[in-house]
């Protein structure tokens, strides 16, 4: 008797098909169930003949249909090359006429219909995602579902099976909770067209192609491309379309370019804007090749940083000078200034314009730090030497462990109030 492991997969699903068992998994999977249900590493013979020969047979019929096909394409051929017209002579005999008319004869075939898997319908067939503006809509969907059947003669069977793989996100999510078995194509168009259809009026349409604005991380082709689908599913005209993806590039030097241009397709705004890209591109290299030619020196970022560090920061508009301003400049004024604000006004005006000289500067404090070792620990200590006592954190004096009285000691100035501190330490100085 013959290891179950020595086996194909073909002949371990049979065996396990006419048993009654699970036949999805791997080999290794099937070969363990079949050994758990025959008890054994070893199969009879008398099973495994029978599933080879069924087998065998399978492969010839399939042989078979290949050489009917190739045949009937070299027919098909042959039916298509003219045949020359030969004339008889008067005198021909009534059997010559017999095979004239014989060989003139054309036979007929019926066609031949090919028979598709689920994989090949699903590739034909789109996805379908209600949350998803690129995808199509319940109704486009459903209709690109029937042309296609139409088209290809596939069967009802095979053509659901291909649809429940191109289900995605909610979709998928409804199909499989819901309680109900969809045996035909018709019932599950009905549930869909229920579930996911939208009556959308102009207001909603509106508000979602005009909220579509293109990602960061979108290039214009693939937005371009996403509004058309989206309009597709509203069913707005292209034009219209068109109108809203120019609204939502959120590229400006793009939108300035192409504002005298007026687009009847998509297909012409994703042009122009691929030349628009290009002609930038060109000319971002002639500018770098203008050294070559001698026209001109493109300014490098080494010459940039030399002529930000030799203009100077400040200059005077009355000698021309730089290090400083003109109300401090030593040498005498151009114009005499007004001796009430003391600006420069223009022209033939009165040098008594009755205003306050308003002078704004700017005063910093210096804060005197000083590190502090109090029993051990260090502190960054405050010096006040205008204060008739010093103020410390209370959570640093429980570290300290000095001793705390109560007392009614009253503090002003402190950003402009007054406090009352009701508890101080002993009477200690340190450092």
């Amino acid at each position: 008797m013959p290891k179950i492991t020595s086996l194909k997969v073909d002949t371990l699903k049979r065996l396990l098909r006419e048993r009654k068992l699970d036949t999805m998994g791997k080999k290794s999977e099937l070969v363990e169930r079949l050994s758990r249900a025959l008890g054994s590493d070893e199969v009879e013979c008398e099973d495994i003949d029978g599933v080879e020969e069924e087998v065998s047979i399978q492969s010839q019929i399939n042989t078979l249909k290949d050489m009917m096909e190739n045949v009937m394409l070299i027919i098909q051929q042959q039916r298509q090359v003219t045949t020359p017209i030969v004339d008889l002579p008067a005198n021909e005999s009534s059997e010559s006429k017999v095979n004239e008319s014989a060989l003139t004869q054309k036979p007929s075939y019926e066609p031949i219909q090919r028979t598709y898997s689920v994989q090949e319908m699903a590739e034909i067939l789109p996805e379908y995602d209600p949350t998803k503006d690129s995808t199509f809509g319940v109704e486009q969907f459903i209709d690109r579902v029937e042309k296609a059947a139409q088209a290809y003669e596939c069967e009802e069977t095979l053509l659901l099976l291909a649809v429940y793989r191109k289900l995605k996100g909610p979709a998928k999510l409804w199909l499989d909770s819901t309680p109900e078995f969809f045996g035909t194509w018709n019932e599950l168009a009905n549930a869909l067209m229920e579930e996911f259809s939208t009556n959308a009026d102009e207001a909603d349409i509106h508000f979602k192609m005009t909220s579509t604005v293109r990602r960061q991380d979108e290039s214009i082709s693939e937005y371009c491309f996403r509004m058309s689908a989206l309009g597709r599913r509203y069913g707005i005209s292209e034009t219209a379309a068109v109108k809203y993806t120019r609204a939502g590039l959120k590229h400006r030097e793009l939108q300035q370019a192409i504002a005298p241009i007026r687009f009847r397709t998509m297909r012409g705004l994703r042009e122009a804007s691929g030349q628009y890209f290009a002609s930038i591109a060109n000319c971002s290299n002639r500018s770098n090749l203008m050294s070559s030619t001698g026209k001109r020196d493109p300014y490098t970022k080494e010459d940039v940083d030399k002529r930000k560090k030799a203009d100077p920061k400040v200059m005077c508009y009355n000698c021309s000078e730089p290090g400083h301003i003109s109300s401090q400049c030593p040498k005498p004024p151009r114009r005499e200034r007004c001796r009430d604000c003391h600006k420069v006004h223009p022209k033939n005006s009165p040098t008594h314009c009755g205003r306050t000289e308003t002078k704004t500067c700017s005063v910093r404090k210096v804060l005197n730090h000083k590190p502090v070792t109090i029993n051990g620990f260090t502190y960054d200590a405050l010096i006040d030497t205008g204060s008739e006592c010093s103020m410390i954190h209370k959570t640093v004096a429980y570290k300290l462990g000095v001793d705390i009285r109560k007392c009614k000691l009253r503090i002003s100035g402190v950003c402009g109030g007054t406090c009352v501190i009701e508890e101080v330490l002993t009477n200690k100085t340190y450092d």
